[in-house]
């Protein structure tokens, strides 16, 4: 794999890691279009643990690339979001402060779904 390419096999695990990592959690996310159904496999991980498995049975739900909208490239993509959330208190308040982080995986790289 390259920098302008991402391959993602239907029947297996997808591993993933990252570097860094506190409190909060770090979600994965690959989304599909396929006319006006859309497919969505999201899987959450503490971003503490460095690492994570998207299993096959959720990327099963995948369509393969070529019967994508004849395989446009567009039809299907990668993200990654970082989510922390912390309460703090002010005075009779607590107030929940949500921060989420979300960015698509190699803007311009080409995902296929074997």
């Amino acid at each position: 794999m390259d920098a302008s390419s991402l391959a993602i096999a239907r029947c297996a695990d997808l591993p993933i890691a990252w570097t860094g990592g506190a409190a909060g959690t770090r979600t994965f996310q690959v989304s599909q279009t396929l006319g006006a159904t859309g497919t969505l496999v999201v899987c959450t991980f503490p971003e503490s643990a460095g690492s994570g498995v998207i299993p096959a049975a959720a990327l099963g739900y995948l369509t393969p690339s070529g019967a994508l909208d004849g395989g446009s490239p567009e039809s299907t993509s990668v993200g990654v979001s970082m989510f922390a959330s912390q309460s703090v208190a002010a005075g009779d308040w607590t107030i929940a402060v949500d921060i989420a982080i979300s960015l698509a995986v190699g803007i311009g790289t080409v995902v296929t779904v074997q």
